[in-house]
């Protein structure tokens, strides 16, 4: 099937990504939407995740689930309705068409949970100078489900990423083995990224871990939002990451 290829969250990086030989197996497969991609989708997996392309960070997305042969759940903003499944196309299409956005079409990753609660890990990757220096991981936030959905404010009884993965009903997980993966994946990309995006200095991630412990990138941000990452940031006592501080309060 020669469909193109287009972007975890931005057109272009998932093809990067998926031609590095560490990466290619933490990437959920993903598509441009079109009559042909969602029938290949639709018959591959039990759940699905529509993106519009360009969003911004913490954009909405619709999330469709097989009920039966007949029958499927359209989730979208906390809602979700049952509809015919020989209706999601025509609905996506009319949506597309409404709103004048291409979307992606990726493979759900079923993620782990946290106190009944599904969630995500957010990281935040720099560099000192553009082009040649090496890259670091800043920090690494949890974010859940409903907060990634809602847009909800800051909680300030946030989960570490410690206790989300001791408490969370991940097989037997491993809290330093995920946070290293997550870390050498988050600075994998941000370098194999690079060469495309020479002037960036910050990258963002996102990831999922499954239920069996393996890590997923979910999304890319090239201008990640640096309001979540603010403490963690104010304890880097390094100029760079005070300089960093700064422009978090400055711009939030």
């Amino acid at each position: 099937m020669h469909l193109k290829k287009v972007g975890v969250q931005w057109d272009g990086v998932y093809q990067l990504l998926l031609h590095d030989e560490i990466m290619e197996d933490h990437l959920p497969e993903t598509w441009l939407l079109n009559a042909e991609s969602f029938h290949w989708m639709w018959g591959r997996y039990p759940e699905l995740v529509l993106k519009p392309t360009g969003r911004k960070e913490g954009g909405r997305e619709i999330r469709l689930q097989r009920i039966d042969c007949q029958w499927a759940e359209w989730r979208m903003d906390m809602k979700s309705v049952r509809i015919p499944t020989e209706e999601l196309l025509p609905r996506l299409q009319r949506l597309m068409h409404k709103s004048r956005t291409p979307y992606l079409l990726q493979q759900a990753i079923p993620r782990a949970e946290v106190r009944g609660q599904p969630f995500e890990v957010r990281v935040l990757t720099h560099r000192i100078e553009p082009k040649q220096a090496e890259w670091q991981v800043l920090g690494m936030i949890v974010v859940m489900a409903e907060e990634a959905t809602e847009r909800k404010k800051l909680k300030e009884d946030r989960l570490s990423l410690q206790t989300a993965l001791e408490e969370s009903n991940i097989c037997s997980p491993d809290v330093q083995r995920l946070t290293d993966t997550m870390t050498r994946l988050a600075i994998r990309a941000a370098e194999r990224l690079s060469p495309s995006f020479p002037r960036q200095r910050m990258l963002g991630f996102d990831f999922a871990v499954d239920f069996q412990g393996w890590v997923w990138l979910l999304e890319a941000f090239p201008k990640p939002s640096l309001a979540l990452f603010l403490e963690q940031l104010q304890k880097k006592d390094m100029t760079q990451y005070r300089e960093a501080a700064k422009k978090v309060r400055k711009h939030g």
